[in-house]
């Protein structure tokens, strides 16, 4: 005889793997309210709610042992068993796949939140790009410093003077950051310039 128990609800896996698995124990659990799994399993009413629900997966040794409780016809029981143990299988499988929610990956912020830093992460750094190429350029048009002779034995090179060697580094850098948005590579075009510019001044 079915028992009246609490309306159960939709179902709720993050996954359909998780809710078709949550559906099987549904039906194999009908005839019982969670407090009476609770009791008769020692697995907590929270748990089986859950589990019912889709948003946690059973056990697999608590799942087999419900199936051999609850099927009587040794037959049956074998086929209930191995749909059972494929379920949970593909249940296991669809979670360790997924991605956590987005709120565990930005660090508990919403996530429009987090687009709305992204984009005034890269409005500042378009805009500080843009300012460091006009100084460049200003200093590429301003008439070149007289250059000092090489001191006897020196090793340097007249031709390609560390300033304009520096200069040349920074603007190839420059172009490489137009082509890849990566922060990194723009923190190390920064020091590339700053450097260059140290030298030019």
């Amino acid at each position: 005889m079915v028992k009246a128990g609490r309306p159960q609800g939709g179902l709720k896996g993050q996954t359909e793997q998780a809710n078709a698995l949550a559906a099987f124990l549904r039906n194999l659990t009908k005839d019982f309210t969670v407090r009476e799994l609770a009791e008769r399993y020692k697995i907590s009413k929270t748990s089986w709610g859950e589990y019912r629900a889709g948003t946690k997966t059973i056990e697999l040794h608590l799942l087999q042992h419900v199936v051999r409780d609850l099927v009587r016809d040794e037959r049956a029981r074998a086929a209930v068993t191995a749909r059972a143990e494929e379920l949970h299988q593909l249940a296991k499988a669809a979670e360790n796949s997924t991605p956590p929610p987005t709120a565990l990956r930005t660090g508990g912020e919403p996530p429009d939140q987090v687009l709305r830093d992204a984009d005034a992460d890269v409005r500042e750094s378009k805009e500080l790009l843009q300012a460091l190429r006009e100084v460049i350029a200003h200093l590429q048009a301003a008439p070149p410093a007289p250059t000092k002779p090489n001191p006897p034995g020196g090793t340097g090179d007249p031709d390609h003077p560390p300033a304009a060697s520096a200069l040349g580094e920074a603007t190839e850098q420059l172009a490489q950051m137009r082509e890849h948005d990566d922060r990194e590579q723009f923190l190390a075009g920064i020091a590339v310039i700053l450097d260059g510019l140290t030298h030019l001044c």
